[in-house]
């Protein structure tokens, strides 16, 4: 690899947009229709260098995010919205090849869900787990830009605290994320 690396150890902020799409939601709508565009990420990190390999090192993150609505309408004309958050914990493995930077991201997310049913609201909040990979380029050694894509796996479905909502068979979201952003290093 190279000695010439920008982005070392140190503790960084970074702040993206980009599309995310909610999968896995339903088996069965007449019509849904999602609002996939823009959403917000932003985390805050650390990353220790290995000494015995200073191209290589790991760290950890915790990010928030604000993604997209879906909703949903059934051959009675009712609708079912769905938004989601999350709050992010991942250890990340990252390789520095001169300007860039490889990463890999795994770990858990608190995922907040607000739901509104023909004018009824209900949150419920659920962990899932997360895995994501992106690329870093550093222009220098304190700001560099950020492409990352990541993922939430589940499978569970949906319920709800209030009795009014009687929807059946809506699981929560699956979120597939593509930002892009800056990563500030402290």
């Amino acid at each position: 690899f190279t000695s010439t690396v920008l982005a070392k150890n140190g503790i960084y902020l970074s702040l993206d947009s980009g599309w995310v799409n909610q999968s896995n939601l339903t088996s069965d709508p007449v019509s849904i229709s999602h609002d996939n565009f823009p959403v917000y990420h932003g985390a805050v990190g650390y990353i220790h260098d290995f000494s015995f390999v200073p191209w290589l090192g790991l760290g950890f993150e915790v990010g928030l995010g604000d993604y997209s609505r879906a909703k949903f309408f059934d051959l009675d004309g009712d609708y079912l919205k769905i938004h989601s958050f999350s709050n992010e914990f991942l250890v990340i493995l990252i390789s520095h090849v001169k300007q860039f930077d490889f990463l890999i991201k795994a770990g858990g997310i608190r995922h907040p869900v607000y739901i509104d049913f023909n004018d009824l609201s209900d949150d419920k909040t659920f962990i899932q787990s997360e895995f994501g990979a992106g690329i870093n380029y550093n222009f220098t050694e304190h700001f560099g830009i950020e492409l990352a894509y990541a993922h939430t796996f589940n499978n569970s479905e949906l319920s709800f605290q209030n009795p009014a909502i009687n929807v059946k068979g809506v699981n929560i979201p699956n979120l597939d994320e593509v930002l892009a952003g800056i990563r500030i290093t402290f």
